[in-house]
């Protein structure tokens, strides 16, 4: 009874942090005053195109895939935080690219 109520517990948190990323990126797009969701992912179909190879997989590996950052370590054989670090500086690169194109 202990681990389905703590297997719910870890799911519901799950889903809420999900729902809270959504709503922490909608409000950065939205108070920028970039409503035209069109434009935002064709800006960011143009910056995903410009990494490498490498860069795309794990990208895709993370967010399409859903794949853990200890799963995608084995892939690319490097440490798990590693991978996390090279996601989190890809974020930043996206950012910066998608706000630089659609401000042109």
């Amino acid at each position: 009874n202990k681990a389905l109520h703590s297997k719910r517990r870890y799911l519901r948190t799950q889903n809420l942090l999900s729902e809270v990323q959504i709503i922490k990126a909608e409000q950065f797009f939205f108070r920028d005053g970039l409503v035209d969701s069109d434009e935002r992912q064709d800006a960011l179909s143009e910056c995903i195109n410009q990494l490498s190879e490498e860069q795309k997989k794990l990208l895709l590996g993370r967010y399409r895939d859903k794949k853990k950052s200890y799963e995608l370590a084995e892939i690319f054989k490097r440490s798990a935080e590693q991978v996390r670090i090279q996601l989190f500086r890809l974020r930043k690169v996206l950012k910066v690219c998608v706000v630089e194109k659609i401000e042109i």
